[in-house]
């Protein structure tokens, strides 16, 4: 019986919840890939996950016996969770939507911008676009108020650091004028 692409995406989000829970995503993206590419490309298989007259049980066992090894748990007990619930002819559709979704997932990081003083939202948005084009991702940025700052902001993604701040200045002006 066919579903719709929401289910799928719905799916294909609890494997990318799964994945990134266990701290397993690139792993299990790289598997998925393969898993898709081999779902095309063989025609046994394909007919294998839509015979109604093979059990899930059957097709877990099977699933378990050529992938077992060769995948991480993650996948293997959502392939077995596909079989239960009858979606395994869907599996390069669901696929499909699972590496999309974690392609948006690695484009995304999230930082840390320190101000002297408060800042809107509009401001804070404006800034994570910013740092967000020199980094070729979306960023979101977790905003602390540092009031030991003279003035201006530090932004902090990964070890990306942008030091703006008026202490920073302060001190690349000590060090130019001292050497």
């Amino acid at each position: 019986m066919p579903h719709d692409e929401t289910e799928r995406r719905d799916l294909a989000d609890g494997l990318l919840s799964l994945a990134k829970g266990a701290g397993v995503l690139s792993r299990v993206e790289q598997e998925a890939a393969e898993i898709g590419i081999l779902v095309r490309d063989h025609e046994e298989l394909r007919r294998f996950m839509s015979d109604p007259g093979i059990e899930r049980e059957g097709k877990r066992r099977a699933l378990e016996e050529a992938a077992g090894k060769a995948v991480h748990p993650v996948l293997l007990g959502f392939l077995q969770m596909l079989a239960d619930l009858e979606r395994l002819p869907e599996l390069a559709g669901i696929l499909d939507a699972f590496l999309e979704r974690a392609s948006h997932t690695r484009r995304e990081v999230s930082g840390e911008l320190v101000t002297a003083r408060p800042l809107s939202e509009a401001k804070v948005a404006e800034i994570a676009e910013q740092t967000g084009r020199l980094l070729d991702r979306r960023v979101s940025l977790h905003v602390r108020v540092d009031r030991a700052l003279l003035g201006g902001l530090r932004v902090r993604v990964g070890d990306v650091v942008i030091d703006g701040t008026v202490d920073r200045r302060l001190e690349d002006l000590r060090n130019a004028l001292s050497g």
